[in-house]
């Protein structure tokens, strides 16, 4: 019923039966649905078999259900064949489609009442159905990673790794692993640098703390680093001693 109401608010015309529906209030309703003048027909369990309207295009699934059979019965009052009617639209809020798969999956029933289903191609591996929720449209579908109703490509999952530009340098090609290290230490001080908001030259002064030397100036050419844990853990050792001295100059 509340449902109804909403459709009713949106400007649709809806009406609502169940099983306190007078009888034949109950064939009005169902009247005028069938004529297309109510579009939308909420209801309980009264219109989820047994009711017969080829032309009817849409089927709202707005409950749950743990029942194959009553899901294949809701969805089949939308899947009769009528002249000029293209296809049925399954708005499913309840996830159903999730539990029990597409309506035209292929089944293979016994007698005795149980079925199996044919796994796809790309879920034989698992047996379990795997439907995909089109993250553009929100169109259910599986077997492929293009939407077929609005044609969005589905990106491969994967880690994304976070990665920064730099220059390789060949080890033992005339440039000792030394000056390799000291290198990178001041690219990752520029790194810090930039990460902190510190004024122009940090770098270079923090790099002649460490080396007794500035830096050549043709470092700074490349590009700044993340600056490692063993950097991070330098500068904060230079912090945590500047911060004594300071605190002992205070004192005296």
């Amino acid at each position: 019923m509340a449902l109804a109401e909403e459709f009713q608010r949106a400007g649709v015309a809806a009406e609502h039966v169940d099983a306190g529906t007078a009888l034949g209030e109950r064939a009005q309703v169902f009247e005028r649905f069938t004529k297309g003048q109510t579009q939308v027909l909420t209801n309980c369990l009264l219109a989820a078999y047994g009711f017969d309207l080829p032309v009817m295009s849409c089927v709202v699934l707005a409950r749950p259900t743990k029942s194959l059979v009553l899901y294949l019965q809701m969805l089949g009052r939308g899947l009769r064949i009528a002249e000029e009617k293209a296809d049925c639209l399954v708005l499913d809020h309840s996830g159903a489609v999730h539990r029990h798969g597409f309506a035209a999956d292929p089944r293979f029933w016994t007698l005795d009442g149980k079925f199996a289903v044919e796994p796809s191609p790309i879920t034989r591996s698992t047996g379990k159905s795997k439907q995909i929720n089109c993250p553009e449209c929100r169109a259910v579908f599986a077997g492929t990673r293009t939407c077929p109703e609005c044609g969005y490509v589905l990106k491969p999952k994967g880690r994304t790794v976070a990665t920064l530009d730099g220059s390789l340098v060949e080890i033992g090609a005339g440039q000792p692993v030394e000056e390799i290290d000291r290198v990178v230490f001041y690219a990752e001080l520029r790194g810090l640098a930039l990460e902190k908001g510190y004024q122009q030259g940090w770098a270079a002064h923090q790099f002649k703390k460490r080396f007794g030397e500035f830096p050549p100036w043709f470092w700074n050419d490349d590009p700044a680093l993340e600056p490692s844990l063993a950097t991070r853990r330098w500068i904060k050792s230079r912090q945590i001693a500047w911060a004594r001295v300071q605190q002992k100059s205070r004192a005296s």
